[in-house]
């Protein structure tokens, strides 16, 4: 009797201990995969900076400033979005972004029920989300000749569970910026910047996926074009009304810190995650080259020369022409089936 005692004790300790282990054992796990999944998304960042600061450094002679530049401009966010396209969720997470919002533009079932080969369908559902939750910053040093690229992106968590924690955690966190400014002014800079986001939010798709469209067996993206313009518009449109209804007409450079703060907890509270959620950067410097950038990404016969630095959590610097030059070999660094590398 007593060691059937034993043994039940010991299958019931089993138990508890299993109970308890379990459940901190898939924490841990999920938290792992996200954190992998992080590295991973921030490797495609990268190449996405290196290609738009390519477009800047290879400017003509006759632009005193690439950074001011409207056409260059457009160009850098193209081949920003044909990389940042293949880690962006899809069209159905925006639209689960925003309560009691529904797009009326059909391009979710275009995708869907197209004949392209599955790699074209998930970076043409991840074009709307990259173009609505990603951004370039661009300086410029005449003296120096430099460029300074920087992209901001506002990554969506690809493990609901593990994301939503790490996300929750970065609301106790105010906005970034330069040390020597105060926090109002922190927080003044912020709120412009978010208003400027909204407002220049574009993707002229025609433009931007025209690599895919010279294609003979994907020219069917051509005809999607209009309706993911508009998926894009209506997105932009329900953003900034939200924007309006949380700020109410306040003018943020006279408002007091303890409004500002109030606000950006509201903020918060009220825009989508695009919009909200603290960005993963990306920078790249890159000295202008007297070499013309070539226009066709289809025939990349230039040379890509880039003796410059990536900037991130590496830092790793050195000369990256033969690594540039074997991206551009493959229709400008895509695989047949539409995948960025």
């Amino acid at each position: 009797m007593s060691l059937e005692k034993n043994r039940l004790h010991e299958r019931g300790m089993a138990t508890t201990e299993f109970l308890f282990l379990f459940p901190l054992f898939l924490v841990a796990a999920l938290f792992s995969m996200e954190t992998n999944l992080m590295w991973s998304d921030k490797h495609i960042l990268k190449l996405a900076t290196f290609e738009a600061s390519r477009v800047y450094a290879f400017a003509g002679p006759e632009i005193a400033n690439p950074c001011l530049d409207e056409n260059l401009k457009k160009r850098a966010r193209y081949e920003m979005l044909k990389h940042l396209s293949s880690i962006a969720p899809g069209i159905d997470v925006l639209e689960y972004s925003l309560e009691n919002f529904a797009f009326q533009s059909q391009i979710s079932s275009l995708i869907k029920q197209s004949t392209l080969p599955s790699g074209i369908k998930k970076n043409l559902q991840g074009y709307v989300y990259a173009a609505v939750s990603a951004w370039i910053d661009c300086s410029y040093s005449a003296a120096d000749r430099q460029v300074d690229v920087k992209l901001i992106y506002n990554r969506a968590p690809k493990l609901p569970l593990a994301g939503e924690v790490i996300l929750k955690a970065q609301q106790y966190f105010a906005p970034q910026g330069n040390e020597d400014l105060t926090d109002k002014d922190k927080l003044v800079i912020y709120f412009q910047s978010l208003k400027e986001r909204i407002a220049n939010m574009q993707i002229n798709s025609a433009e931007s996926l025209e690599h895919l469209i010279v294609i003979p067996e994907y020219q069917e993206i051509a005809s999607m074009t209009a309706e993911m313009d508009r998926a894009l518009l209506e997105y932009k449109n329900e953003a900034a009304r939200l924007l309006d209804l949380v700020m109410q007409d306040l003018q943020v450079e006279e408002a007091t810190q303890e409004d500002l703060e109030k606000l950006f907890v509201r903020v918060n509270q009220v825009l989508p995650g695009p919009l909200v959620q603290l960005p993963v950067t990306v920078s790249v410097s890159k000295v202008r080259s007297d070499r013309v950038f070539n226009p066709d990404s289809m025939n990349p016969t230039i040379e890509k020369l880039w003796p410059g630095r990536l900037g991130g959590v590496l830092n790793v610097s050195g000369d990256f022409s033969k690594w540039a030059f074997e991206l551009g070999n493959d229709q400008a660094g895509f695989l047949k089936d539409g995948r960025a590398l």
